[in-house]
């Protein structure tokens, strides 16, 4: 992960922030925005592959630190998960199965344990995460 070209970048921090806004208000993150807050000047395939590039980043960083993937907040316009996100849960051994059912109650599990995770800090002002 240190070596991937992303990690630790401006855009991996930009990113990175604004999944914690979206978790920490219970939102998501549309990819359009996400690429806009990138400095993409357009959504095409490469932006999009770029953008999928740094989620990777940012949940295996997520995952090593044992939170949950923020990745989850980030769909497709209409709030379409992309498949990348399964295929990654996958490669980090957070997700058993192809069965679309089953792929729907992950990310919902996921989506759920980050706002959780990052609610909790403003319960108490004077908390910081443990990581």
């Amino acid at each position: 992960m240190r070596n991937h070209r992303d990690y630790e970048t401006v855009r991996y921090h930009l990113m990175y922030s604004e999944l914690v806004l979206a978790a920490r208000q219970r939102g998501m993150v549309l990819y359009p925005e996400l690429a806009r807050i990138c400095g993409f000047r357009d959504e095409t395939m490469e932006t999009t592959k770029r953008l999928g590039e740094i989620l990777v980043v940012i949940s295996q960083n997520e995952v090593k630190h044992e939170r949950p993937m923020l990745s989850a907040l980030a769909v497709r316009p209409k709030g379409v998960v992309p498949i990348a996100f399964f295929n990654h849960a996958r490669l980090l051994g957070l997700l058993h199965s192809d069965n679309a059912d089953e792929e729907k109650a992950f990310w919902l599990s996921q989506k759920d344990a980050c706002y959780r995770t990052w609610q909790q800090y403003l319960m108490d002002d004077y908390s910081t995460p443990d990581y």
